[in-house]
């Protein structure tokens, strides 16, 4: 993987090449340099340019004296990096996020579930224990002991911001880097059969309807450990509890310095203290004091984290004082809370009770995110009575730990709390009268955020927006949540039908599906364009998944709700989707008119983007029916209608069709070039379905070559995420052309059970296979015949028919077919 310097230059170049309207070929071409160094430099794979290729590039691109300063910098930035090290083999890969800070105290409970953990018969280990008590800590660090004993790595599931329990194996499958809708867990299953890791699943007490999706997981994953975080235990067949304490703490009897300095709670205390008040140490003079304050909090770490901050402004006897203030407070209150919940309570109350009121307000504010936020989005939603106070309140909140600021993937600033001090502030905004009205304000920002997204999904920008929405994607569940609860049909229709886009680019198509049906059926009755565009992508998401049914019903709606609203540029697309949806149901002729409808009226509106797609569709339509010549001129002017907007995933869209028309033409090197052009800007835009697609052409284009092991590696790569993204359609045409590469690897029964798959998996999604594929793939099954003999011929099929094929498939991702 590039570096973070290595994308940089990488992207800079691609932006410089893009905006000036040139392949990396033209480019190339203008510079005098290859193809293919061109695109090593976009992906980062040559880390650093000389400076003659440099100075050839600058000139070709005819960049400002500026821009070509900033470039040079960006190249001296990666010049003096030393190269990265290579990681071990046995070094674990996943998401752990880096440590913080340091775990104290935990010692003895860390090496005991790491030895529980190691035991080969434990599958499932659950930590509980009351709010605050560090399982979340303790759990990350016990990941990263144990982190090289699976060699497929450690991941973490955050899944506070989750409330619905279907939606965990989206969360899972996005944790894993597999987009995964609501539903059954077979598919994760599938993909990661054979894979050898942990996963961590945070926070889980709110979601304990998912559990049996768990078991089913370790079921269904034999190499898999499951450690989970938890208040209450999952009662799961085969789970371990571990049952997590507070910080242990000194007897009575045990006030000398020695003995209170050695207590870890004491210790954890001093530390945080130390952090905003260097000069604070432990002496004969405080320690009876320390030693009483972290006895009010139980020993509770998040509460002693809470408390020791205050050492900047209070000293330990006032801090003290408050305390013991607080709880007399708190004990005429919540009776009901068990007491250790009572005391964290007590220290997050206390702590917000010596907030100014306006920082209160803010803080009570802010509970409304479930993924933290921007301060653009704190602006927007929390607000302050002045907003040139704003970032003074969050630094106030930040500096008294009641706030956390990270980065997001662009390096912005980012706020969030930590579960329990999100719980007290979701009780606080209940409270205060203010919920409605806050929540709206979330439904706006956010509303507003995706229409910006949208917009720019027809532009250079598409990467970061995609990025940015990701980063979200929990406040953005949440504001869907808060439409539909509150009936705002408008707010609603807008949030889906702006956001079809992206759960269509990170292939998330049964989770899209889940939504927009839901908008579409409490918005039922009402008449807008937004409501048109939930239909709209509703009938995009069930084509790329087959359901035909489905998509011709909602691109029908929604291309007459268009028509009634006067939006005659988008009932025209939603004309050239059911075209696609006809081809996919191998109607070239039927699917040729819809297209050429829709291009002629986009193009008397003067739509150039539309146009362009329209011109895609229908080149590849002729490509496919070996119209090669008619194919490439379609696909050249979608190519510059493309660019003139400019739009990355449509330049990546119309490259990937000419690297197969370089295919079909016979021209094997410039397919290389136009492929691996084209899987480096899905790559950038984070664009999954393009990314399978590709894959799977670049598959194709080695077995041109005749490396048939490289062919039948891409195919499952393509076939991984196809499964991911429920792409069923993807998955019969990928097992077909899998079943071919087995057979000429000489594995005749793997080939025929493939091929029964795909037959089996085209008749239940009614996507027959026409044409010349049929052709082949008759004439592969007449040559497999051949070879085994009618009775392996005929068990080979039975199996393709009745096996399960998420086993299937798990047993292709393994490359151990079997058979």
């Amino acid at each position: 993987m590039a570096s973070e310097r290595e994308s940089e230059f990488g992207e800079l170049l691609r932006s410089y090449r893009v905006a000036a309207g040139l392949t990396q070929e033209e480019l190339a071409e203008r510079a005098g340099i290859s193809a293919r160094a061109v695109s090593d430099l976009e992906r980062g794979v040559n880390r650093v340019p000389r400076r003659d290729t440099l100075g050839m590039l600058v000139d070709a691109l005819q960049l400002p004296r500026d821009e070509r300063a900033r470039w040079e910098g960006a190249r001296r930035r990666l010049a003096v990096r030393p190269a990265p090290q290579q990681r071990p083999a046995t070094a674990a890969m996943g998401n752990l996020p880096a440590p913080v800070a340091s775990v104290i105290g935990r010692e003895s409970e860390t090496g005991a579930l790491v030895s529980l953990l190691g035991t080969p018969d434990v599958r499932l280990v659950t930590v509980t224990g009351p709010a605050g008590v560090g399982k979340t800590t303790v759990a990350l660090a016990v990941a990263r002991r144990l982190g090289p004993a699976f060699s497929d790595g450690c991941y973490v599931v955050a899944v506070a911001g989750v409330r619905e329990s279907r939606l965990v194996p989206a969360a899972i499958a996005a944790a894993l880097a597999i987009p995964h809708g609501e539903g059954s867990v077979g598919d994760i299953v599938a993909a990661l059969r054979s894979r050898q890791f942990l996963l961590l699943i945070d926070n889980f007490e709110q979601l304990l309807e998912a559990a049996p999706d768990l078991s089913r997981l370790l079921y269904g994953c034999p190499g898999l450990k499951l450690l989970v975080t938890s208040r209450a235990r999952l009662r799961l067949s085969g789970e371990r509890e571990f049952q997590l304490a507070p910080l242990p703490l000194p007897g009575p009897d045990q006030i000398a310095l020695d003995a209170v300095a050695r207590s870890p709670a004491v210790a954890l205390f001093v530390e945080r203290a130390q952090a905003v008040k260097p000069g604070f140490g432990l002496n004969e003079a405080n320690a009876g004091v320390v030693l009483s304050i972290c006895r009010r909090l139980d020993g509770l770490p998040l509460a002693v984290e809470l408390a020791a901050p205050w050492l900047k402004t209070l000293s330990p006897a006032a801090l003290l004082s408050r305390l013991e203030h607080h709880r007399l407070v708190l004990a005429s209150g919540a009776r009901d809370l068990p007491e250790r919940l009572q005391t964290l309570r007590g220290a997050i109350a206390w702590s917000f009770e010596l907030l100014h009121p306006e920082e209160q307000r803010v803080f009570t504010r802010l509970a409304v995110f479930r993924a933290g936020c921007t301060l653009e989005a704190a602006e927007a939603v929390a607000g302050a009575d002045n907003p040139a106070d704003l970032p003074t309140i969050l630094a106030e909140l930040i500096d008294k730990s009641l706030l956390i600021q990270a980065e997001d993937p662009e390096g912005l600033p980012r706020f969030s709390m930590l579960e329990t001090i999100h719980e007290y502030a979701e009780e606080q905004l209940a409270t205060s009268g203010e919920g409605p009205a806050v929540r709206q304000r979330l439904v706006a920002f956010f509303r507003d955020l995706v229409e910006q997204a949208e917009l720019a999904s027809r532009g250079p920008e598409q990467g970061l927006w995609l990025r940015r929405l990701t980063s979200d994607y929990d406040n953005l569940r949440a504001a869907l949540e808060y439409t539909i609860a509150a009936g705002y049909v408008d707010d609603g229709c807008r949030l889906a039908g702006a956001l079809w886009r992206y759960w269509y680019a990170r292939g998330a198509y049964a989770e899209g599906t889940y939504w927009l049906e839901r908008v579409l059926g409490f918005s039922r009755g009402s008449e807008s364009a937004a409501r048109a565009k939930c239909s709209f992508g509703t009938g995009v998401l069930a084509e790329a998944q087959g359901d035909f049914e489905r998509a011709r019903a909602r691109l029908l709606e929604s291309a007459t709700a268009f028509a009634e609203q006067g939006e005659a540029a988008e009932a025209a697309l939603a004309t050239a989707q059911l075209g696609l949806v006809e081809r996919d149901q191998g109607d070239t002729r039927r699917a040729g008119q819809l297209l050429e409808q829709s291009l002629a009226k986009l193009s008397a509106l003067g739509d150039t983007w539309g146009a362009a797609l329209v011109r895609n569709h229908l080149g590849a339509i002729a490509v496919g029916a070996s119209e090669l010549a008619v194919g490439e001129a379609w696909l050249r002017e979608s190519l510059r209608g493309f660019r003139a907007v400019p739009d990355l995933w449509g330049v990546a869209l119309v490259t990937g069709n000419l690297g197969t028309l370089a295919l079909r033409q016979g021209d094997v090197d410039r397919a290389a070039i136009l492929l691996e052009e084209t899987l480096s800007l899905q790559e950038h835009l984070g664009e999954r379905r393009g990314v399978a697609i590709t894959l799977g052409r670049l598959a194709r284009l080695s077995v041109t070559r005749d490396d048939l092991r490289r062919a039948r590696r891409l195919y499952l790569e393509s076939l991984s995420l196809q499964q991911e993204m429920r792409d069923d359609s993807g998955i019969a045409s990928t097992l077909e052309r899998l079943a071919q590469v087995q057979s000429r690897l000489g594995q005749p029964s793997v080939a025929l059970r493939y091929a029964s798959a795909a037959t089996r998996l085209r008749a239940a999604i009614g996507v027959p296979l026409t044409g010349g594929g049929q052709l082949a793939l008759e004439k592969l099954s007449a040559e497999l015949r051949t070879v085994l003999g009618d009775d392996q011929y005929e068990a080979a099929w039975r199996a393709g028919q009745t096996d399960s094929l998420a086993g299937l498939m798990a047993a292709a991702l393994a490359d151990q077919p079997g058979g």
